[in-house]
């Protein structure tokens, strides 16, 4: 089947996120240490609010980000093969460097981001002892990041049936715990030593945001993507891409990741830990996932366009977030009648996790497939819209 590659990497790299949510006591998260500057150098205020501070704020979809960007030289790679790129500045949560893959073509100026999924983790339990977030402790670095670009399959290739065949692609693996979005260093107790965890996912998403743009810079589309965790990531840094490419469209494709709310005391514990700034003018986005979309819906109304591809109850992400199945696929409703006009959904019945890497592949209620619907998406076309109850 087409997706049948993507299947392999979401079932490689995915499970450890059941972990991550199941019977996880929040009471026994460890304290953690922080160390900003350790890991790439502060980030910029975007004035975005810690725990607890600005929620009497007014709030301001259109607030500016007051990113200060650092851009750098162009990308140089040989066109329509994967290739591995090094980032400056992007780390693992081991500390060691990072990078991407890319597959660039002279078709087009436009380029799709995809990042990867891999569970999550916020204290030494998760990180070490249920291991919930994958490559931790691993270097991600040349071949090893190009096979799993590879393994994404058709979706992501130059094959006729990808929406994506004539664009540029880029491959973000996963190594940071934070699904893409930390900025800090924590310290985590293990039996009788500290360990250090880079969590800083957002940070490398803005290293690459300055190579991506100089290689771009006459870019009018770009797509930010990803499956489960790399699905939080490409929805949390929605703004800080639209901001790097300033006169191109960015949309976002979320698989697998409802940014519905989380039990409290467990979203705050991450939150607390990894530290992902805030989008702009949102103060609630700090306190609650759900917050996200009627703001990026205020802030990026169409032609701007949201997907978001979920089952009613998601067996991985209900562990993850920490509620029963039943205030999970709740939680899935309400995301839909608070959606803006640019922002659909893909529901399906079930417990599935990423839509996509289905086999055989999903078809709505409506008799439209997944792969159609993300076909309508890229293109713009007006049919575009809700599909499943």
């Amino acid at each position: 089947m087409l997706l049948r590659p993507l299947s392999l990497l979401i079932a490689l790299m995915c499970v450890p996120f059941v972990g991550a949510g199941c019977g996880i006591p929040d009471e026994d998260r460890p304290d953690t240490e922080v160390d900003a500057g350790s890991d790439g150098g502060d980030l910029p205020d975007d004035g975005g609010d810690s725990p607890g501070e600005g929620e009497d704020e007014e709030d301001d979809p259109h607030a500016e980000a007051d990113i200060d960007w650092d851009f750098g030289a162009p990308i140089s790679v040989p066109l329509e093969t994967w290739t591995y790129v090094p980032i400056e500045g992007a780390r693992c949560a081991n500390g060691t460097d990072t990078g991407v893959a890319v597959n660039f073509t002279d078709r087009s100026d436009d380029l799709v981001v995809f990042m990867a999924p891999g569970g999550a983790c916020w204290d030494s339990l998760t990180c070490f002892i249920l291991r919930s977030a994958s490559h931790l402790e691993d270097t991600m670095q040349g071949q090893v990041v190009v096979d799993e670009a590879i393994a994404l399959g058709p979706l992501f290739s130059r094959s006729p049936e990808s929406p994506f065949r004539d664009v540029n692609m880029v491959y973000v693996p996963y190594c940071t715990g934070d699904v893409h979005a930390g900025t800090r260093m924590a310290s985590y107790r293990f039996g009788d030593e500290d360990r250090a965890v880079h969590h800083v996912g957002g940070t490398n998403i803005r290293r690459l945001l300055e190579r991506l743009v100089p290689t771009f810079p006459e870019a009018e589309r770009v797509w930010f993507a990803g499956a489960s965790a790399g699905g939080f990531g490409a929805t949390y840094n929605w703004w800080v891409a639209q901001d790097a490419f300033p006169d191109a469209r960015v949309d976002v494709l979320d698989d697998g990741a409802a940014p519905v709310d989380f039990l409290a005391a467990r979203f705050s514990a991450m939150m607390d830990t990894w530290d992902p700034e805030s989008p702009p003018g949102c103060s609630a986005c700090r306190l609650q996932l759900s917050a996200l979309l009627p703001y990026y819906a205020a802030r990026y109304p169409p032609p701007h366009r949201f997907a978001l591809l979920t089952s009613t109850r998601d067996e991985v992400i209900v562990g993850f977030s920490g509620l029963t199945s039943a205030t999970f696929e709740n939680g899935v409703g309400l995301l839909r009648d608070a959606a803006g006009p640019g922002q659909k959904t893909f529901y399906v019945p079930g417990t599935a996790h990423v839509l996509l890497a289905q086999n055989p592949m999903l078809v709505s209620p409506e008799g439209v497939s997944t792969y159609e619907w993300l076909w309508q998406f890229v293109t713009d076309d007006p049919q575009w819209d809700h599909q499943g109850d």
